[in-house]
């Protein structure tokens, strides 16, 4: 029952919200339910998350929510994830002090209640800057991660904590998740190693998952920031997580929408891009939030879906994208993933990924 009134809840405000925007939005519930029977879990994902600048100053202070303009969307799914890509803490400027090309970026503490209060359930960690602050930084931020109950993947105190996954059982259907980084801007100096994709070890923690689980999702942390399409090692390393077993690849770090493929029935979400991330040029505060229904059998996947998102230029959070802003950026996924079996159909203001999986829905396509 109250599970019932919850979701009647979250309908609510998002039927709102799309009456206020002037659009109709495909829902994750609208998304979960067009496939008939079975247990299915809605699963949304979104991009790089840092609380950097007055965006952290605000959220140290319990000032303004940086995630009220897209609540709708997050919440009306059963478990939702994200790339926390800046260490928690209220440590100072670690030394030594060494020049660097490359931000060193942290957040308060509070940002694991603001993350928790969006609905966030679990975050990869597996990212360059996760020991900006060094292994203390770190150690702070799974500290306040684990306070308000979200699961951290991809990095850890040693190799046997870093590529361990983290399981998340929803209505029955377990869904598993794993992170992968190519590296990181600083040691660690001490206790703290983050899950690097190179070698046999992220495609052996992939099989040793395989078999409990029955989704898997990772995330890989790759890629050239500014370029909306992967280099060849991305697609290698994806190619190669999907032959082991891997049914959703979700990217991060370009800082940019990247390429979408679908590669043996699988999807690849190349980038989702900037999500929460401070003061940007409008390429890179085009984002989108990826909602996928999932499930048990041989093809766990029965929905993927994209509502775009652009970050505010004034105020530095993310708005959902409506009228041109919205067909920019749907524009935009459409060219960069030519020629790599992503097939799309236009729901409204939404981008569907049409694949084996899709049942087509009473939804106006536009």
């Amino acid at each position: 029952m109250r599970a019932s009134v919850r979701w009647l809840s979250q309908w609510m405000r998002c039927r709102l919200t799309q009456a206020l925007l002037g659009v109709r939005m495909l829902l994750p519930h609208d998304v979960a339910h067009a496939e008939g029977t079975g247990p299915r879990v809605v699963v949304s994902a979104v991009g790089d998350v840092g609380f950097r600048r007055q965006v952290g100053i605000d959220v140290a202070r319990g000032q303004g929510d940086p995630f009220s303009h897209v609540r709708s969307v997050l919440q009306a799914a059963d478990l939702r994830f994200a790339n926390l890509e800046s260490v928690l803490t209220v440590r100072p400027l670690p030394s030594p002090k060494t020049s660097r090309t490359y931000p060193i970026i942290k957040g308060p503490p509070q940002g694991a209640e603001a993350l928790s209060r969006a609905g966030f359930d679990v975050v990869s960690v597996a990212n360059n800057h996760i020991f900006d602050f060094f292994a203390p930084g770190f150690d702070d931020t799974l500290k306040s991660l684990a306070r308000v109950q979200i699961a951290a993947v991809g990095a850890g105190k040693n190799d046997s904590q870093a590529y361990a996954p983290h399981i998340s059982t929803v209505k029955g259907v377990r869904i598993g998740w794993l992170a992968y980084a190519s590296g990181v801007n600083r040691p660690a100096h001490g206790d703290a190693v983050v899950a690097r994709r190179w070698g046999p070890a992220p495609i052996a923690a992939v099989r040793k998952l395989r078999s409990q689980v029955d989704v898997l999702l990772v995330s890989v942390h790759w890629g050239q920031e500014g370029k909306h399409t992967p280099i060849p090692k991305q697609t290698q390393f994806a190619h190669a997580l999907i032959d082991a077993g891997v049914d959703v690849v979700i990217g991060h770090h370009p800082h940019v929408l990247q390429s979408v493929e679908v590669y043996r029935d699988r999807p690849i979400f190349y980038s989702l891009g900037n999500f929460l991330f401070g003061k940007q040029p409008k390429v890179r505060r085009m984002s989108a939030i990826l909602t996928i229904s999932v499930g048990t059998g041989s093809q766990p996947i029965h929905s993927a879906l994209l509502t775009p998102v652009l970050i505010d230029e004034a105020t530095e959070v993310p708005m959902l994208a409506t009228g041109s802003d919205a067909d920019e950026i749907v524009e935009t996924v459409q060219k960069i993933s030519r020629g790599l079996g992503a097939k799309w159909q236009r729901q409204q203001e939404q981008l569907e990924l049409v694949g084996s999986w899709t049942v087509h829905t009473q939804t106006t396509q536009r």
